[in-house]
């Protein structure tokens, strides 16, 4: 009986076949280079639009690499309902730790995951359309400076290393003031 109502045998005979239903190698590569080439465009936008304190190489390369591993991630779950779930319950277990210092570095980041999405579930044009225009908003309002005050930020470097071993003495100037002793004083 075939009439195009589907009957509990069939969705549970679907729900146990872990085959990977028509998951191809060839649609394996196409997705990852998308993704690829996608999180790329991302990276260069967030590097061209940043405005924060301090740009993090590393941030930009993982923005790359979670659209990657976002996309493999839902490749197998479009094929198999059982695995879907399973999926969804195990990656709701994890618990990233990672503060994100900027609001801006978790749109980026949300992107690249819904870019991801879009790529592992065969959505393209959805994930390449999407990206340009998100892309080209985010160069037109990174034009228009909207923060009234450029944070600074000092970043220093201490090393007790470089102390004298007999600990900080002080020197007295022609002029009565005190100089500091250690490396680059100098008695005028």
């Amino acid at each position: 009986m075939n009439d195009g109502t589907t009957s509990i045998k069939d969705v549970l005979s679907s729900m146990t076949d872990m085959s990977g239903g028509s998951l191809s190698p060839l649609n394996v590569i196409i997705t990852l280079l998308l993704a690829c080439a996608v999180g790329l465009f991302i990276f260069f936008i967030y590097r061209k639009t940043f405005s924060g304190v301090m740009y993090s190489r590393n941030f930009g390369l993982s923005l790359v690499m979670v659209t990657m591993i976002t996309a493999l991630i839902i490749l197998p779950i479009t094929s198999n309902l059982t695995l879907s779930l399973g999926m969804v319950g195990a990656l709701s277990i994890v618990r990233f730790r990672t503060a994100v210092k900027d609001a801006m570095d978790t749109m980026f980041m949300f992107w690249g995951i819904a870019v991801g999405i879009c790529m592992g579930a065969n959505f393209w044009a959805v994930g390449v359309v999407g990206s340009l225009a998100i892309g080209l908003l985010m160069v037109l309002l990174s034009v228009f400076k909207f923060r009234t005050a450029l944070p600074y930020l000092l970043v220093m470097h201490f090393d007790l290393g470089a102390q004298e071993p007999h600990g900080a003495r002080q020197l007295r100037r022609d002029d009565g003031r005190v100089a500091p002793e250690g490396r680059g004083s100098q008695l005028y």
